[in-house]
């Protein structure tokens, strides 16, 4: 316990150093959006809009006012130095950031405070507008304001208590939810979560307990006189009136009158509403579609819907937007599979339809579909090829859709289409899922996800480090790949030895028995021209 506060103040110091640092060493894994940094006390979460922010972790991460974040590029560049305690992912061009006695701010891609530092909650709107909200310590009355990306006032405080979010989905039954207390847990960042306003032109706002509309630019152009105004979508929004609901549009005309006991708008066409405690579905012009008979309704892709007599014990069918059967309600679950569906008859068989009812294979066990892909255990699988609206059958599928026909191996792309014929002899699993490496003829050769050959030439062997590099050996040479599978140190080296002493991310290569130092980047620190090599605290000592 005496050591405590010594082993704090070497992690605060060694964070110091990245205040004055003007990049992370890392690599940029492009095709997951990921900077890799394998510094155990720096986190460095997935890219969004082109920044990734990163955690310099404290000596107690569960401390979290010990815990420094910060933005980079995808150059590692620090764009925003680690100055604050937590912070959102990039929304556009901005981003929260939460200081030690958690107050927001905003900032911009640079790190420019646009709003500052206070308790209050902030909300992005989609039209690049900013809402404000206050709450009073001593009533918890809310206020709120709408700023725009200058910190100008669109909206007062004051005016409105709150604004329309959107509900959580219609469901008739009490759902509760417990979790068992597991004991102590890897530390994990949570960021600040940056909650999005769905407001483009128009969204409802509380008035004096009534709800009224305000456009863009501030101003009310549908008066407070609504028990309650949901989220606008494609300029209607559901709305109560003496606990009953219906839909408006932008101008506060009535499409459907408030007659039923809960609805909810489903895309652009649809609402699917409630009445005397049976789901059905209407027109956003209030013409019913599918009768007011069922337990539960849910839209799927497309204009069919799935559902339930008997929710949540009870059977489920499809139907389309004119309430015509599609699969009748006579099976245990149902989930969308391609332009089809994988209907479970009970809980121990199931069997896949199209997209008219028609079943397309028998009912067999089986386990829940992966999309594209369904493991039909002895039978093999079934992956629904969405180029040509057909299903497949294989007799063995490997993550990462490698296929199994005719004794050899291929390799099928996201929307289950053949990208290469069966002609590789074997597989090994990569870190990358998106990078395959197959042999054929004795030699390993990578290929994308596509199918397009990365590195035309092939390997006899290869050796990955971590999920940063592959060495790859040929005709008794060796060179790397990284995880985009470019060819980064060519491959002309005697031997090449990943970890050293001599830096993070620093290997040792040889050449005609001399060594030299290279980076994972493939950037020639030292040539092969010494005979040893000894490194000190990251620094070379070389001797001729």
């Amino acid at each position: 316990m005496r050591h405590k506060p010594l082993i704090f103040l070497l992690f605060f110091l060694s964070g110091l150093q990245l205040f004055g640092q003007k990049r992370l060493n890392g690599i940029y894994d492009a095709d997951n959006h990921q900077y890799i940094d394998t510094d155990p006390n720096i986190i460095v979460k997935p890219f969004v809009n082109g920044r990734a922010a990163f955690m310099i972790k404290g000596a107690d991460p569960f401390k979290e006012n010990t815990n420094k974040v910060g933005f980079i590029d995808t150059a590692g560049k620090i764009v925003v130095k680690p100055l604050y305690n937590n912070c959102s992912s990039f929304h556009g061009d901005f981003a929260l950031v939460e200081d030690t006695g958690r107050r927001l701010a905003v900032i911009n891609r640079y790190g420019k405070i646009i709003i500052p530092f206070a308790m209050h909650g902030i909300s992005f709107c989609k039209n690049g507008l900013f809402i404000v909200t206050t709450y009073t310590s001593r009533t918890g009355a809310a206020s709120m304001r709408i700023v725009n990306d200058r910190n100008k006032m669109v909206v007062p405080p004051g005016r409105y208590a709150t604004y329309a979010q959107p509900p959580y989905p219609m469901n008739p039954y009490n759902v509760r939810e417990s979790t068992d207390d597991v004991g102590h847990k890897e530390f994990t960042w949570y960021q600040v979560w940056g909650r999005t306003a769905q407001f483009q032109n128009y969204i409802g706002v509380e008035k004096d307990h009534k709800w009224a509309v305000i456009d863009r630019s501030g101003k009310e152009v549908i008066p407070a006189k609504f028990d309650w105004i949901g989220v606008f979508s494609h300029g209607r929004a559901p709305f109560r009136m003496d606990k009953k609901y219906g839909i408006i549009d932008s101008t506060g005309k009535v499409l459907i009158p408030p007659t039923y006991d809960n609805l909810e708008l489903s895309g652009s066409k649809f609402a699917i509403a409630i009445k005397n405690k049976k789901w059905g579905m209407l027109s956003v012009t209030g013409q019913t579609l599918i009768p007011f008979k069922y337990d539960i309704i849910s839209q799927m892709a497309g204009e069919e819907f799935s559902v339930s007599i008997g929710y949540p014990d009870g059977k489920w069918g499809v139907v389309n937007a004119a309430g015509a059967a599609i699969i009748p309600p006579e099976n245990y679950y149902i989930y969308q599979f391609g332009s089809g569906y994988y209907v479970e008859k009970d809980n121990l068989r199931a069997a896949l339809f199209d997209s008219t009812g028609v079943r397309r294979t028998e009912y067999v066990g089986g386990r829940l579909p992966n999309y594209p892909v369904w493991d039909m255990g002895d039978l093999g699988f079934i992956v629904y090829n969405a180029h040509k609206r057909e299903y497949v059958n294989y007799e063995k599928i490997e993550e990462g859709l490698l296929y199994f026909k005719d004794d050899k191996w291929g390799v099928l792309d996201s929307a289950g289409a053949e990208v290469t014929g069966p002609v590789y002899d074997d597989f090994r699993y990569t870190e990358s899922r998106k990078i395959f490496a197959l042999r054929k003829n004795d030699k390993w050769f990578f290929i994308d996800s596509r199918g397009k050959p990365l590195i035309l030439d092939g390997f006899d062997d290869f050796q990955e480090i971590g999920s940063y590099i592959t060495i790859v050996k040929k005709g008794g040479q060796w060179g790397v790949i990284n995880k985009s599978g470019k060819l980064v140190i060519p491959v002309k080296y005697d031997s090449i030895t990943p970890n050293t002493f001599c830096g993070r991310r620093i290997m040792q290569v040889s050449k005609n028995g001399l060594y030299g130092l290279i980076d994972y980047n493939g950037k020639v620190i030292y040539n092969c021209k010494y005979s040893v090599i000894r490194c000190i605290d990251g620094k070379m000592v070389g001797v001729e």
